[in-house]
């Protein structure tokens, strides 16, 4: 008799890993968000993709090198052109980078995760998105975002404003979209 122990998550006779993160923000002139939001999502994410606008004037290269510098990652210098358009790249970028992350956030400078932890079983790869819950500052009001994505070919953000994003079917879906348990404050 072999027993052989997995950490995952249990999915009938199916045993799933935990996914890997990939933090994915685009900015210009954000030193004070960042400076505050940086430091939360490091506990959270494997890898970071930042688009940098090239009009950028303070010194956020320096703090997400400070911030994040030891967790893989790319800064990347982009001409805005829109939110969707941007951000689009960014996908396209992070995903040849890091093609072994299995899961993408779209996140602006000013959230910060409430909670120094995620579970990572929850970024289920047979799932095309996930949402996450952004509260106020205050906490008096929240909405869910559905901006948690499969890192894989075909993802992307449309519109320019009020930005969507959009991921593929998989062959291998079972739900196209679910919630996580990540709330982050907007700051």
């Amino acid at each position: 008799l072999v027993l052989v122990c997995y950490f995952g998550s249990v999915y009938g006779n199916e045993m799933r890993k935990p996914g890997t993160l990939l933090l994915n923000m685009l900015i210009k002139d954000e030193r004070e968000h960042l400076s505050r939001t940086l430091p939360k999502w490091a506990p959270i994410i494997d890898y970071w993709i930042i688009g940098v606008d090239d009009n950028n004037t303070d010194d956020s290269v320096d703090i997400i090198k400070r911030e994040l510098g030891h967790i893989p990652g790319e800064i990347v210098i982009v001409s805005f052109d829109g939110m969707g358009p941007t951000w689009t790249i960014l996908v396209e970028e992070g995903l040849k980078k890091f093609p072994q992350a299995t899961h993408g956030i779209i996140a602006d400078a000013d959230f910060a995760p409430i909670s120094s932890s995620l579970d990572k079983k929850q970024l289920d790869v047979r799932c095309s998105k996930h949402m996450y819950t952004v509260w106020s500052s205050g906490r008096q009001n929240q909405r869910r975002l559905d901006w948690i994505y499969r890192n894989i070919e075909g993802a992307k953000v449309e519109r320019r404003t009020h930005q969507s994003v959009i991921v593929p079917e998989m062959d291998n879906q079972e739900v196209f979209q679910t919630l996580v348990d990540l709330d982050v404050e907007e700051q």
